[in-house]
């Protein structure tokens, strides 16, 4: 089951997801720990 974050960055544009992160400031460290891991497509190189 993908949590809110894995939603917002599998369906939400740019724009969005920057505003998304900028309300939930708490969720830096999961965006950081997904983009640093083989996840996909949520790994750095996808992005």
């Amino acid at each position: 089951m993908e949590t809110p974050l894995e939603h917002i960055l599998s369906n939400f544009h740019r724009q969005e997801i920057l505003s998304y992160m900028a309300e939930y400031p708490e969720n830096f460290q999961e965006a950081n720990a997904m983009a640093l891991s083989n996840k996909q497509p949520f790994h750095s190189e996808s992005f």
